[in-house]
């Protein structure tokens, strides 16, 4: 009986640390800086370039965050990778945008 217990408790410790691997693993966020553009493909879209270099196409720029739809804007933002999606532009990172802020230019610093 003991070892069946002992076999149970490891199982339920296992289970949670697997469930808690994405809390600890924070490799699917991404943020920063950068500056949307628009891209004239397959009909068009608008990704993010940031300041970093890394090309991010947020899938949900159009539904959650129209008003940031415009090209040159510079701006803040914060998403997590979208692992389990794909797009037929093959352009970037595919993210989930959390937050976009617009940036002043005076206050980027």
């Amino acid at each position: 009986m003991n070892k069946i217990k002992f076999i149970l408790v490891i199982s339920i410790i296992l289970i949670m640390f697997i469930s808690c691997k994405d809390i600890l693993n924070n490799n699917d966020l991404i943020s920063g800086k950068g500056m949307i553009v628009y891209q004239d493909l397959e009909g068009g879209f608008y990704g993010i370039i940031s300041d970093s270099g890394k090309n991010y196409l947020p899938v949900n720029i159009k539904s959650d965050f129209p008003e940031f739809q415009k090209d040159s804007l510079r701006v803040r933002f914060e998403g997590e990778k979208c692992e389990d999606q794909f797009s037929v532009y093959m352009w970037g990172t595919l993210i989930e945008l959390s937050e976009i802020k617009e940036l002043e230019l005076e206050a980027e610093s």
